[in-house]
């Protein structure tokens, strides 16, 4: 489990000062890892480190990011046997092509992880629940080439208190996000759209 806040933002200009800046107002006290990711030309750039956000922004090069699209997410880190920069979010699925914030707990992220690994498509670089929802995304995308089609079914297996956002490299530019039992704000100003837990 990671206890924290995600935030996205899509816009027409690049995004990565706001998204950066935006972590930084999250007022939660344990601040142990942090990461954005982010889409420019169809690639997702993920830059995530434990430590504070600045110490994190300045080792992995936050600054030098960009894109018009991005998520990320801060907080403290409590999920496996120690805080490790494999466990801090945002996560990527195996193929690339989603990368996923998380607040929050999925209960039943275990079992999930279980069910994907028996198919012999997916591997796992850390122990976070957030990652078994990248993995979830791109095991649906498989059947239904749709990424809004994807998010659904993956919600639909998940259980628990979370408030999610992902990005994804193979549609056209977008956030999908969703909640239960979390807050998530959603809100729009100058042609660019905001998303915090």
């Amino acid at each position: 489990m990671i206890m924290g806040g995600i935030v996205g933002i899509i816009s027409q200009a690049d995004i990565v000062p706001r998204l950066v800046e935006s972590m930084g107002g999250i007022p939660y006290h344990a601040k142990d890892s942090c990461g954005i990711a982010t889409l420019s030309s169809s690639t997702i750039d993920v830059r995530k480190d434990i430590g504070s956000l600045q110490e994190a922004a300045q080792q992995r090069g936050f600054n030098l990011a960009e894109g018009c699209l991005g998520i990320g997410h801060i907080g403290k880190l409590v999920e496996g046997s120690r805080v490790s920069r494999k466990n801090a979010q945002p996560h990527l699925s195996c193929d690339g092509k989603f990368a996923v914030v998380n607040d929050g707990v999925i209960s039943n992220s275990q079992r999930l992880r279980a069910n994907l690994e028996t198919t012999g498509r997916h591997f796992f670089f850390s122990e976070s629940s957030a990652e078994v929802f990248a993995h979830l995304m791109e095991e649906a995308y498989w059947v239904s080439h749709s990424g809004e089609e994807a998010f659904a079914q993956a919600l639909q297996q998940i259980e628990g208190h979370c408030a999610i956002a992902v990005i994804s490299n193979c549609e056209s530019p977008r956030i999908f996000c969703a909640h239960t039992k979390k807050p998530l704000l959603i809100g729009t100003a100058a042609q660019t759209t905001f998303v915090s837990s």
